[in-house]
């Protein structure tokens, strides 16, 4: 398949790359997703809100910030953006002191959405500032189209992840879903925690309140980490954080 994979024109890209990354976080729909996107996979005006919405935060952080990467995977014989990919080059850890408080500004302030989705991300970044080097790459994100799932696009992405942040010397890091899981492994990043996912006792929580908790439990996110030059051997790489080696898988 004639696919190519080229750093993101914040301008001409932008509409069609984020409809995509919208579209992949849509089929199928995850728990991790539904708490990240307002409205997704609802097929209705709120949705369509919502996409514009993070299509302008988004462009306005990354204009902000040239150590945020935004890659496109390009079909060549249908013109597509088909896959994407954001990950972000820090020279010092914004974590060290501790996470900054989540703002699930998405949903309504209240609400029973917003309140998930702040109890899920402060728990799953709480790991950051313990773990994280102050020099690292953090993949954001990684998709493709389900259509052109298992067709080598995200591959190309990585190839282009790895290969950048080994030339700068740096390690990585990344929050994985079972989706992605095994991708990540084959580049070398290694499953270091599985945070478990507590959420506050709330009188009345509604079924899909109780759908989502079940699924975030069920599926929790992986943190993994990548050496730098991505030499790792279980007993012997000395996890920074750590000091030493691990001797136990989790």
């Amino acid at each position: 398949m004639p696919l190519i994979v080229s750093r993101a024109n914040l301008t001409q890209d932008w509409d069609e790359l984020i409809t995509t990354y919208w579209t992949a976080w849509s089929s199928p729909l995850q728990a991790v997703g539904e708490l990240t996107f307002a409205h997704l996979g609802e097929g209705n005006d709120a949705e369509k809100t919502a996409l514009a919405d993070v299509k302008k935060s988004l462009r306005q952080a990354a204009e902000s910030d040239q150590n945020i990467i935004w890659l496109k995977c390009h079909d060549t014989e249908s013109g597509r953006i088909v896959a994407g990919g954001m990950y972000h080059i820090h020279h010092s850890n914004p974590y060290r002191a501790g996470a900054p408080r989540v703002e699930a500004k998405w949903f309504p302030e209240g609400s029973e959405m917003r309140l998930l989705a702040e109890e899920f991300y402060t728990q799953l970044w709480a790991w950051r500032g313990r773990m994280m080097g102050d020099r690292h790459v953090c993949g954001n994100a990684l998709w493709a189209l389900p259509e052109y799932r298992s067709q080598g696009a995200t591959e190309l992405i990585m190839d282009e992840f790895v290969r950048h942040k080994d030339a700068l010397g740096m390690e990585g890091y990344l929050e994985a879903t079972d989706m992605g899981f095994e991708l990540y492994q084959r580049y070398g990043f290694v499953a270091v925690a599985r945070p478990h996912m507590s959420f506050s006792e709330v009188k009345g929580r509604s079924a899909q309140g109780r759908r989502l908790i079940h699924d975030i439990q069920a599926h929790p996110v992986w943190i993994m980490w990548r050496p730098a030059g991505g030499e790792y051997r279980d007993g012997e790489t000395v996890l920074p954080w750590e000091g030493k080696p691990r001797h136990t898988k989790l």
